[in-house]
C-alpha cells in the first residue's frame, strides 16, 4: 500500500506541477497502470518494464510534448467538496505515520508522507480558495527551484542557503487568512506556529496548524 501511496503521489505531483493533458496524460496513466505488474513479475521484471515506458515518453521531442501542456486555470479535474472534518481526519491519520517514522529515525520517509499529504489533498479534495491557497504555498516551498523555472520571481525557499524566506511566507499567509475571513469569520492560521529550522519540522509544523483552520 505504501508503493501505491508514494506512486499516486508522483502522479499527483506531475499532474499538478505541469498540467499534460492529451497523449502524454495517457501515457503517463498507462504508466501507473503498470505499477503493479502482472501476476507473477518479480520487481526486476516490473522496473524493466517502467523504465522501457519512461524511455518511451523521454525520448518524445520537445514539440511533441508541448502539444500536450496547456496554459489552465486549474489542474485537477472537479472533486466533490469535501468538509473540513474530512480533509482533518485524513491529515491527522497521516500525521500519526510521520511521527511515527520521526520516532523511528526514519526522516526521508517521514518528509516523503508530508509530500504525500500536500499531493493528496490538493487532488482529491474539493476545498474552498483558503484551504487550497495555503498548500499552494507549501507546494512553492517544496519545488522553489520548479517555480523559479516558470518564472515565479518570490522565492519562499532558497534552495542553495536551505533558508526559508519567512517574512515573505508569513506575509502570504496573513494576507491569505484575511482575506477568507470575509466569508469564514472563524477561520484561523498562526504563521508564528510553524518551525522554520528545516523543510521537515515545517512540514509537521504546517499540518499541524492546518488541521486548526476549520472552514466549515
Amino acid at each position: 500500500m505504501e508503493l501505491l501511496g508514494v506512486n499516486a503521489d508522483k502522479h499527483n505531483k506531475i499532474y499538478y506541477l505541469l498540467a499534460p493533458q492529451g497523449v502524454l496524460l495517457s501515457d503517463i496513466n498507462d504508466l501507473q497502470e503498470k505499477i503493479p505488474g502482472n501476476e507473477g513479475d518479480t520487481i526486476k521484471e516490473l522496473n524493466i518494464s517502467i523504465i522501457a515506458a519512461l524511455k518511451e515518453i523521454r525520448e518524445k521531442t520537445d514539440d511533441e510534448l508541448m502539444k500536450s501542456l496547456y496554459r489552465v486555470e486549474a489542474t485537477f479535474a472537479v472533486t466533490r467538496p469535501a468538509s473540513f472534518s474530512q480533509v482533518k481526519s485524513f491529515i491527522n491519520d497521516k500525521m500519526k505515520q510521520t511521527n511515527d517514522f520521526i520516532a523511528g529515525g526514519q526522516l526521508d520517509d517521514a518528509f516523503e508522507n508530508c509530500e504525500y499529504i500536500l499531493s493528496y489533498s490538493s487532488f482529491s479534495f474539493g476545498m474552498p480558495a483558503v484551504a487550497n491557497d495555503l498548500l499552494h504555498v507549501v507546494w512553492r516551498i517544496f519545488h522553489t527551484s520548479f517555480f523559479k523555472d516558470l518564472g515565479f520571481v518570490d522565492e519562499y525557499y532558497l534552495e542553495e542557503d536551505r533558508k526559508f524566506n519567512v517574512e515573505l511566507i508569513n506575509a502570504k499567509i496573513r494576507t491569505i487568512i484575511s482575506n477568507a475571513k470575509k466569508q469564514y469569520a472563524k477561520i484561523k492560521f498562526k504563521p508564528e506556529n510553524l518551525d522554520f529550522s528545516d523543510k521537515l519540522k515545517f512540514s509537521v509544523s504546517f499540518f499541524n496548524e492546518f488541521q486548526r483552520l476549520n472552514y466549515d
